[in-house]
């Protein structure tokens, strides 16, 4: 038994990020009691994050916003995120992608200082390609390497990688099919949506 669980959850193991993730979500709404789960954000909260995204400084520059987009957190298949955080920023790169790999380091780094919710999904490589990778940018594999939907770019309408989008709740409120450059500026956008009352 304990072979076969070492073995499920090897990085060289496809399933593993996910089933991993499974697990872990699986095991933690059991720690809390419903209420102290945050709860979905009201219709007035989505107004204002969007008001925020397309209005605010550092949100007009990173994001084109978007107000009745039918895209949620589902279809990247992280509709078990979405009561952890109001904000959801998600990422989908890929090593042969040169602006995904330039910009992955600067998402890393961000993720340990705000509150919001920053997910990378892997397009297409396999574990052994993205452990390298995380290596050379002292990553943790989990964190990047969680295997996107395999049909997503055509389900979101993207152009390429990098693909980011921004969630407030489970809905898309903006969306960037390039590169970021500034960490700083991402960053005041995120907790700017967070602060949203």
């Amino acid at each position: 038994m304990l072979l076969s669980l070492l073995t499920l959850f090897n990085p060289a193991n496809n399933m593993a990020p996910a089933l991993l993730s499974g697990l872990l979500f699986a095991f933690y709404p059991a720690t809390y009691e419903s209420s102290q789960l945050p709860e979905q954000p009201t219709a007035e909260q989505l107004v204002q994050a969007q008001h925020t995204i397309a209005n605010a400084p550092a949100c007009k520059a990173t994001f084109t916003p978007l107000t009745d987009s039918s895209i949620t957190l589902d279809d990247f298949g992280l509709s078990h995120l979405s009561n952890m955080s109001p904000v959801h920023f998600v990422n989908v790169w890929a090593t042969w992608c040169a602006p995904c790999r330039a910009e992955l380091p600067i998402l890393v780094e961000l993720g340990e200082t705000i509150p919001a919710s920053i997910d990378m999904l892997n397009l297409g490589d396999s574990p052994d390609i993205i452990s390298k990778f995380a290596e050379q940018i002292d990553a943790p594999y989990e964190l990047i390497g969680t295997p996107a939907p395999e049909n997503i770019l055509q389900t979101v309408n993207a152009q390429g990688l990098p693909y980011n989008a921004v969630f407030y709740g489970n809905q898309l409120i903006g969306t960037r099919n390039q590169a970021i450059h500034d960490g700083e500026q991402l960053g005041t956008c995120l907790v700017a949506l967070h602060e949203v009352e």
